[in-house]
């Protein structure tokens, strides 16, 4: 090509660059509140805002650039997991620009009321457990190393550990069921065995349900038969199984499970059930202070299906309907924001380990959830946020005498 025909090509170029910043500059205003730049794919550079910039968009194509242009999330996010664009600098400050996006995709929210009618609630459980936490166990490059605890710890201080704080978390939820040696527990959704692991060895015999093979098999080889510890695990939807007849618990825990378990009533029905009378049941969970459904990335690549924060107006109405007494409610947004803030900062730390385990499509997708998670629990609209539940069934529950509606301003 002749040096004035290439002249020609980069000068359509920078005006192509030109006008794409112009429609930025349009979009965002005069003062955006997160100063950020952009680099195009012919290495034309722009910043938005005033000071130094949090992050770098970097388009690194065409399709990059229709993504960002589209100004639809999914789209942006998947063109982040193929390589479309990059952001260099503070992930957690290029989520939090996420308000100026769209989340359009209606099908997603959609086929998570289909699925399960069309094959089952159980068989669909089971899908969409085993697609977040059967992924090779990723989960454990960020949590905390003690105990694998994909829950939030509760933290007296903000520069502390997450083992630390998890070890509060578990004491707390220990000593508020009132627990001892050669109780018997059942443990819905065990995750990585944390909590099962404390009890177990505390001389409290422990029941575990999963859905997850992946979790089930990790717990057994190691903590189970490497710890000789007392415990029973199960593979069955919640739905689905049934205690022994004659069994009722000591306590039943639930961490971070009832997200997945969105019929509440139905929750409240089979646990009260299981539980001895007078005695407690301990949930906590993510909640969100308006009814609420996942964004389309999150419910397509990391949480499908029925998965979603709790809508606690909802939840405490089907505690209310149930047997059980509601003893206590902690709000645990700010231990919540503390542990995801401290997972988001292994992950980064562990980067190339798990670009070289599970490839760099899989790294960016967890990058994008767990900054996008620390990011929603500091919102300063605090639309995200957490609790910690203790229930009680009544030791005379069953007795046939009713509740009295008499009383002060009756």
């Amino acid at each position: 090509m002749a040096t004035a025909e290439i002249g020609v090509a980069q000068h359509g170029v920078a005006r192509t660059d030109e006008r794409r910043e112009a429609w930025l500059r349009r979009l965002l205003g005069p003062s955006p509140r997160i100063p950020w730049g952009i680099r195009f794919e012919s290495g034309h550079s722009a910043t938005f805002g005033e000071g130094a910039p949090a992050f770098r968009l970097v388009i690194a194509d065409r399709q990059g650039w229709l993504a960002v242009r589209s100004l639809d999330e999914l789209r942006v996010c998947e063109a982040y997991m193929d390589g479309h664009l990059d952001f260099e600098g503070d992930m957690r400050a290029a989520v939090g620009m996420r308000d100026l996006l769209d989340d359009r995709n209606v099908w997603i929210s959609a086929w998570r009321r289909i699925q399960p009618l069309l094959v089952g609630r159980t068989k669909a459980n089971e899908a969409w457990v085993q697609n977040h936490y059967d992924s090779n166990n990723i989960q454990l490059v960020y949590v905390d190393r003690d105990h694998r605890t994909y829950t939030p710890g509760v933290f007296e201080r903000e520069d502390e550990s997450l083992e630390v704080a998890s070890e509060r978390k578990h004491r707390l939820a220990f000593e508020g069921l009132g627990l001892g040696a050669g109780d018997r527990i059942l443990e819905v959704g065990f995750g990585w065995g944390s909590f099962l692991g404390y009890a177990a060895r505390r001389g409290v015999q422990v029941t575990g349900l999963t859905l997850s093979r992946h979790q089930l098999a990790w717990v057994r080889e190691n903590l189970i038969e490497k710890e000789k510890l007392d415990a029973e695990l199960v593979h069955s939807d919640f739905f689905a199984w049934e205690p022994p007849p004659g069994v009722r618990y000591d306590a039943i825990v639930m961490i971070g499970v009832i997200e997945e378990l969105a019929d509440y009533d139905g929750v409240m029905r089979r646990i009260s059930r299981w539980l001895k009378p007078g005695k407690k049941a301990y949930i906590d969970f993510m909640a969100a202070t308006e009814d609420f459904v996942f964004p389309a990335f999150v419910s397509k690549y990391i949480y499908q299906g029925a998965t979603c924060r709790v809508y606690l107006p909802k939840f405490v109405e089907a505690v209310t309907r149930s047997p059980f007494e509601l003893l206590a409610i902690h709000n645990d947004r700010r231990n919540y924001y503390l542990t995801s803030k401290a997972w988001f900062e292994r992950y980064e730390q562990n980067a190339e380990a798990v670009r070289a385990r599970y490839g760099e499509r899989t790294y960016r997708m967890f990058r994008m959830y767990l900054a996008g998670t620390a990011e929603m629990l500091d919102s300063p609209t605090h639309l995200t946020t957490a609790y910690r539940v203790f229930l009680q069934l009544p030791s005379d529950v069953g007795s046939g005498r009713p509740r009295s509606h008499m009383g002060h301003g009756s």
